[in-house]
């Protein structure tokens, strides 16, 4: 698998139906295993994203992750060193990231949970939104390892 993944967004994707306004109650597909840049994907790894996805100005709806295992919630888990996320937005969609029982914070985005970036080869966020119809609970916007 490349260590340095390209994605390039040709469409809005639509992850659940969210024409009907009660649709996180009617038991939604959830998007957790499957998030960008989780060990149990092949795209990132440890849980770090460091490609590049270009949205084209496209954007995801319906993204539902009501995760109480994981501290760090958003469409990426953790953006690092080398990361281009461009023209991308997010709508319509709940995150919520659990503290665990030691007090460690939560950390959730639409974007992403944590950014990791160092000064000589930063994460590079352009052009991207997440809009009015987008809850994050229980947890900080983003937390950035400076």
């Amino acid at each position: 698998m490349p260590s340095f993944w390209i994605i390039n967004i040709t469409a809005d994707i639509y992850l659940n139906d969210v024409s009907d306004p009660d649709w996180m109650s009617k038991n939604p597909n959830e998007w957790v295993y499957g998030t960008l840049g989780d060990k149990d994907t092949n795209i990132g790894n440890n849980n770090m994203f460091s490609g590049k996805l270009d949205g084209d100005g496209h954007v995801i709806h319906g993204i539902y992750i009501n995760e109480s295992a994981k501290r760090a919630s958003g469409l990426f888990i953790r953006l690092n060193q080398n990361a281009k996320v461009e023209k991308l937005g997010i709508a319509h969609s709940y995150i919520k990231a659990i503290s665990d029982t030691e007090g460690t914070n939560a950390h959730a985005g639409a974007l992403a949970g944590i950014i990791n970036y160092h000064k000589d080869d930063g994460v590079v966020i352009s052009q991207c939104f997440a809009d009015e119809t987008v809850t994050v609970k229980n947890g900080l916007i983003f937390k950035s390892n400076l």
